[in-house]
């Protein structure tokens, strides 16, 4: 599902010893850190020859179009995504090396790639992903050229020493690179272009225009004859439509909440369908966020505040609170089961039984829901808002005390695991990736106390493949969604319940707003103050993979941020209705099973009858065509009035 985001590809470069008939190639995921291996010169790709600039590939509206191609000097080489080719003119009368690093990778030391002799050009392909770190130095070790650049998807660089010291260098563009957002652009107009086409067709049925237009023509009694009268019809008008049972059931919702969890769930379908193969739709390396990173915190906060809304409706219908659990816990070893299968789909669980997941997605919301409800349902009333009190414009602090001091005490259980747990070989309160990080110092440590604690209970039976092996070349399993994890995110849907607990707090909306506001700059400024509002030097840093207590409060912050602006948009103002994205929210379950377990199906994939495009525009295509179909999977759902939960 992710592609490399080393600096360069797997397969280097690298200098042509004439003299000894031989070349060294640097792998540095094969045989530790970039050992070199000798290949005779018949396999070497580096070739001291001249280059040739690829033609001018073609541009819709002046951007240019991603077209691939061969990087000259390497035979075969066909550039992928997020790749480009950098050609190493040495125009000095001694050797010189490329050093180089992702500024993504923190902390990690440079590493040589390229020896090109004087007079000669070597050929590089190099990752797009992130900007990179270019030292050149020559071979008697002294002073080199530094410089960092951020390559562009398929174009070719050309990077010159100078004639006298290796201290002077200068980066030319051959060949301009792609702009890969152009897809994105084009994709964004096209759907809007389609929502705006299809709200319009629906207002001339509403006003019976097409109808208007057939009797306009004079051929209305064929109308009715075949499709009825228009203006004695039956269809439900929208005050008729309220009164139904089904519409008086969902009139009580929030109708922002189901859009926000549309939003989430279209969103991670279209993630976990490669998104496009843009970075900021995978998740972060390790430190920071991208898009991929808000959804699934942002899943858990609505969790929690739909969970008091659910549990009040069924005390206020006296539903005994034993049986409230009872049901409750029924649904978390469903989701728990769930999970399971969706990790057993896995083509490492189909063959090995020992390498089958134990934790997951479904897995973290059942955990996070049982024990959630256990803290709400004991003091969770009826009727919250008719009760008397001395601070009423406290109360939905005030009459949840005890459940702030239970989750304060699983984040504080998970700070004093996190920092005070002695881990073997690693100093104590590590939080970062290993492998490489602080120059491989604590290349055993991914996670620190978080990847211990899962490696010393759960074995094998973790992910394998955490986002940071790539880039930080890690070679220790590491699961996001592992056990310290749960602590925290209990946290987020704790504060998805406080959002909850003051819709049902307060009945005007100024009220909602007013606190919903409030929360998400407090948490903000909670978050802002653990990471030090940096990337990298905070106390705690903003990380998924660890679950950090920053990273919880920043994405509560979000969500508290998000609901306020759809509970305008939808519920005060009604300016939108939330559509399509209100039809995914009221499936959600359906649709997560569903796109988790159809990933490969047609016509969910194309990939079975048309082959695997390797640029960003037909990789947007298949995601966006993939979210499409579940999209249209929950528009029938609503329309047939098919509600599916647990």
């Amino acid at each position: 599902m992710m592609l490399s985001s080393s600096i360069f590809s797997t397969e280097f470069t690298n200098q042509v010893n004439t003299s000894s008939g031989y070349c060294t190639a640097r792998r540095p995921f094969a045989g530790g850190r970039g050992a070199p291996q000798r290949w005779p010169p018949s396999r070497c790709a580096a070739m001291a020859v001249p280059y040739a600039v690829p033609s001018d590939p073609p541009r819709v509206l002046g951007l240019r179009l991603e077209r691939p191609f061969e990087c000259p000097g390497l035979r075969a080489r066909q550039l992928g995504l997020d790749q480009a080719c950098l050609a190493l003119n040495n125009s000095g009368t001694y050797p010189v090396t490329l050093w180089a690093q992702a500024e993504e990778c923190h902390g990690c030391d440079a590493w040589p790639y390229v020896t090109v002799a004087p007079s000669k050009v070597g050929y590089q392909v190099v990752n797009t992903t992130y900007p990179t770190l270019l030292y050149l130095q020559s071979d008697t070790g002294s002073s080199a050229c530094r410089l960092q650049y951020h390559f562009g998807e398929f174009g070719l660089y050309e990077l010159t020493t100078g004639q006298e010291s290796p201290e002077s260098c200068s980066m030319r563009v051959l060949t301009e690179p792609a702009n890969i957002y152009a897809p994105l652009l084009f994709a964004t107009l096209t759907l809007i272009g389609l929502t705006l086409l299809i709200k319009g067709i629906n207002k001339m049925n509403e006003h019976h225009l097409f109808h208007r237009f057939i009797r306009f023509v004079g051929a209305s009694s064929l109308l009715r004859r075949d499709l009825g009268d228009p203006e004695q019809s039956t269809t439900m008008l929208p005050e008729d439509a309220e009164s139904s049972p089904a519409a008086e059931k969902l009139k009580t919702r929030i109708h922002s909440l189901d859009v926000f969890r549309g939003i989430c769930i279209v969103v991670m379908i279209f993630v976990n369908y490669k998104g496009g193969h843009y970075w900021f739709f995978r998740h972060a390396r390790w430190n920071g966020l991208t898009v991929a990173d808000l959804v699934f915190p942002w899943f858990m906060w609505i969790m929690g505040a739909s969970m008091v809304m659910s549990l009040r409706g069924q005390i206020r219908r006296s539903v005994p609170k034993s049986q409230i659990w009872v049901r409750m816990f029924r649904r978390c070893c469903l989701l728990f089961l769930f999970g399971l299968v969706i990790n057993s789909d896995s083509s490492e669980a189909r063959w090995d039984g020992n390498k089958l997941r134990l934790p997951g997605v479904l897995q973290r919301f059942a955990l996070c829901s049982v024990i959630i409800s256990s803290i709400q349902l004991p003091v969770l009333r009826a009727d919250d808002a008719q009760m008397p009190r001395r601070f009423p414009w406290l109360r939905d602090i005030i009459d949840c005390w005890p459940q702030w001091l239970c989750v304060s005490a699983l984040a504080a259980v998970h700070t004093f695991i996190t920092f005070l747990l002695e881990v073997p070989g690693c100093p104590r309160g590590y939080l970062g990736a290993g492998g490489m990080e602080q120059g491989g110092q604590f290349a055993s440590c991914t996670g620190g106390a978080a990847g211990y604690v899962d490696r010393k209970v759960l074995g094998v039976l973790m992910y394998h493949h955490p986002t940071c092996r790539l880039i930080y070349n890690t070679s220790l399993p590491y699961d996001p969604e592992g056990i310290l994890g749960v602590l925290t995110s209990c946290v987020a849907v704790f504060f998805g319940c406080v959002a909850g607990r003051i819709i049902v707090s307060y009945r005007t909306w100024r009220e909602r707003l007013l606190r919903f506001t409030v929360w998400a700059l407090l948490l903000g400024l909670l978050a802002g103050g653990l990471c030090g509002f940096s990337k990298n030097d905070g106390v705690i840093p903003v990380n998924k993979n660890l679950w950090s207590l920053s990273f919880v409060l920043a994405l509560s912050s979000m969500a508290f941020v998000m609901l306020t602006l759809l509970y305008l948009v939808v519920d005060v103002w009604r300016l939108w209705l939330g559509r399509p994205f209100y039809y995914a929210g009221l499936n959600s379950i359906t649709l997560y099973l569903g796109h988790e377990l159809g990933t490969n199906l047609f016509p969910v994939s194309l990939v079975a009858v048309a082959p695997t495009p390797n640029t960003h525009l037909g990789q947007l295509f298949l995601s966006l065509w993939g979210t499409l179909i579940w999209v249209f999977v929950a528009w029938r759902m609503y329309r047939t009035k098919t509600f599916i939960a647990l």
